[in-house]
């Protein structure tokens, strides 16, 4: 009897440690409780899930590093059913894929807990509801899409405290409302944003990375207004005031014929000098015409009725240093590429960020800063000028935008004057760089691109990639058959490549901040996007480039 005690007790010792080592872990059981909230598998592809596994890692949809669930991807299952708080108890969980399938409800609060996840994709279900404001808890989410769900309310706050965020923010076609939160500015300029069809309303707004997205970002939100959409905003009457001129500006204006003295009935003139720049903002200029040019402008006559005017203009095209010296410059071109004119050493990451960021500034003022907004119409490498402080000089610039202010001083009589300085100019720096290869694509096949700022937007973004890439614009100069550069980037950044591939191989001997250089890669991917509209302008480009610190 007491034999048969002892015999039972082993028995129910072997059973009970059977079950006890071959017990399903804790990352097992949380995955169980998404296979009870499914109501409907029709793959089945959770038959082989199974409390009686040890552990999970086998099963369809999973992946684990060391034992521990890393991935769950369920996409496209037509999965039914909700997503339950037990996922947030996978604290080892970097990716959850459940696009395309079913699910309703809400998104958990309690999802957010597991804090590794860097991938979240809950895309075409049917969720309902808010985005839980727990989910600035993510510190290490880089991909974020809820599109195409029922999600609603505002947009919130707390998306812009996902400091990783480096991919994509997808939020379109749900039911948020509200105004687009001037904070979401603050995202990296790199994060494709997309707010399009939903219920927003207001003005888009103009800062930060919000400037550098396109009109389709915002599209389909019938109350939301400004740019880059279509539908300008209502303008809200206000005092006439005379708005401030941007820091470091020069005006000229018409001479006043009322403060000419008799004494100056003789000849007048008045030089407009500055290395012929017009100074423009913290240290960017515009070079007019040429470098170093000197305009003589007023003459004025007393006849019997008084004052009338009478403009002469002289250009003088003076000699600059090609070899760099002090007060002269040198074509960015040269500095890049080499040349006659080139005798600096090699520009570091920091000067061609700051290079980049001036002529930025320049180009913006060129587009905005005027009632006409300008286009240059051929900017390329070969027209930024650098002083002895590397500041970028923007030429080629053509005197009639100049001197417009004055009478008598046509955009026909300017024409040939203006065209026989850059032709000296080009004579003088000895370097030819491929027009075509800065030429924006819908340019290439008509003229109409003159009038086109979205065509200066194109070349300066073919000067950024050789600022990052060291390359010409066409492959070589030997062989102007190879791939564009804006292709070979494209395919760079497709395929996923290193970024050792497309970096100028001077600048990898040197010390860079990979962040600042991926940062402006895209930058100069979307100035070079094949449509013009998705185009940022030169403004928000500017604004996004001098955020790369």
């Amino acid at each position: 009897m007491k034999l048969l005690s002892i015999l039972s007790l082993v028995v129910s010792s072997i059973f009970l440690c059977m079950s006890f080592c071959s017990s399903l872990n804790s990352d097992g059981l949380s995955l169980l409780a998404l296979k009870s909230a499914v109501d409907n598998d029709p793959t089945r592809v959770m038959t082989h899930w199974s409390e009686s596994d040890p552990t999970p890692c086998h099963w369809s949809g999973i992946v684990c590093t060391n034992g521990r669930v890393t991935s769950l991807v369920l996409f496209g299952k037509s999965l039914s059913g909700y997503i339950p708080s037990e996922l947030g108890l996978l604290n080892s969980l970097n990716r959850l894929d459940l696009a395309h399938n079913n699910f309703s409800k809400t998104v958990p609060v309690r999802l957010f807990e597991a804090t590794k996840l860097r991938y979240i994709d809950l895309s075409h279900n049917s969720l309902s509801g808010p985005i839980p404001a727990q989910i600035k808890s993510m510190k290490s989410l880089n991909h974020l899409d809820f599109s195409s769900n029922h999600l609603n309310g505002s947009l919130p706050e707390s998306l812009t405290e996902l400091g990783s965020l480096v991919g994509t923010l997808n939020l379109s076609f749900n039911q948020f409302t509200g105004e687009i939160p001037p904070s979401y500015g603050r995202f990296p300029v790199h994060v494709s944003l997309d707010f399009s069809h939903n219920n927003l309303t207001g003005k888009v707004p103009q800062v930060g990375s919000l400037l550098n997205q396109g009109p389709n970002a915002f599209a389909g939100n019938s109350h939301l207004c400004g740019f880059p959409l279509q539908t300008p905003c209502e303008k809200i009457k206000t005092p006439n005031f005379v708005a401030a001129k941007p820091e470091g500006t020069q005006e000229l204006q018409k001479p006043n014929p009322s403060v000419i003295s008799n004494d100056d009935a003789k000849e007048k003139k008045q030089q407009i000098t500055g290395s012929v720049t017009v100074s423009l903002i913290s240290g960017v200029s515009v070079v007019i015409g040429a470098v170093s040019l000197s305009v003589w402008l007023i003459r004025r006559k007393r006849s019997s009725d008084g004052y009338n005017s009478e403009t002469k203009t002289t250009t003088v095209v003076s000699e600059f240093d090609e070899e760099g010296q002090e007060g002269k410059f040198v074509a960015l071109y040269s500095a890049l590429h080499g040349g006659p004119s080139n005798t600096r050493p090699i520009l570091s990451w920091a000067e061609r960020l700051s290079i980049a960021q001036g002529t930025a500034r320049g180009l913006m003022y060129i587009h905005e800063y005027s009632s006409r907004k300008y286009v240059h119409g051929n900017l390329k490498s070969s027209k930024i000028l650098l002083d002895n402080e590397l500041h970028p000089h923007i030429s080629g610039f053509g005197l009639t935008r100049l001197v417009s202010g004055y009478p008598k001083v046509t955009d026909h009589s300017l024409s040939s004057m203006t065209q026989s300085i850059d032709q000296a100019f080009a004579a003088r720096l000895s370097v030819s760089a491929p027009a075509a290869a800065y030429l924006a694509p819908e340019a290439r096949a008509s003229s109409d691109c003159k009038s086109s700022q979205k065509c200066d937007v194109y070349s300066f973004g073919v000067i950024l990639l050789e600022l990052l890439t060291g390359r010409l614009p066409y492959g070589s100069s030997e062989n102007e058959d190879e791939e564009e550069l804006v292709n070979v980037l494209r395919k760079w950044h497709k395929e996923e490549r290193s970024l050792a591939e497309i970096l100028d191989p001077k600048l990898l001997k040197q010390d860079f901040a990979d962040k600042q250089v991926i940062a402006t890669i895209h930058v100069a991917l979307n100035c070079t996007e094949m449509d013009p509209d998705m185009r940022p302008r030169m403004r928000s480009v500017s604004e996004i480039l001098g955020r790369i610190k």
